[in-house]
């Protein structure tokens, strides 16, 4: 089983390109030199709020020379202004654990003059 780290740092700012055209996700601070905290998959979809019942989710996965690149596109929403939402996670490596340096979200609005897109604006 592999653990994923949460977290940003000022070292990593120079990766923030891969979320050009996304929405940027706040992340906790992190310390990589500590153990702790961990997170799994469960603990991000959690964070980001999703309900993986009630949608259609497909991910993609690309290796590039900054680190993994996890594409997440949820599909399905049971909401009245929002269709879905893609988010962007680059995911790095540091000593023997994987942690999320850079995360964003764009929006699929579901009404407006914009429904067929994503978007880094928040829906009517």
């Amino acid at each position: 089983m592999c653990s994923v780290v949460l977290g940003t740092g000022s070292i990593l700012a120079a990766d923030t390109d891969v979320l050009d055209g996304y929405r940027v996700v706040a992340l906790p601070q992190i310390d990589l030199s500590s153990q702790t905290p961990l997170a799994l998959a469960d603990d991000f979809l959690s964070f980001v709020g999703v309900d993986i019942a009630e949608t259609e989710m497909s991910l993609s996965v690309e290796k590039t020379p900054k680190g993994y690149l996890f594409d997440f596109h949820l599909r399905g929403y049971l909401d009245d202004s929002l269709a879905g939402e893609n988010y962007r996670m680059l995911v790095k490596k540091h000593a023997s654990r994987y942690f999320v340096s850079h995360a964003g979200v764009q929006y699929i609005c579901a009404r407006g003059a914009n429904t067929t897109e994503p978007q880094v604006a928040y829906c009517p």
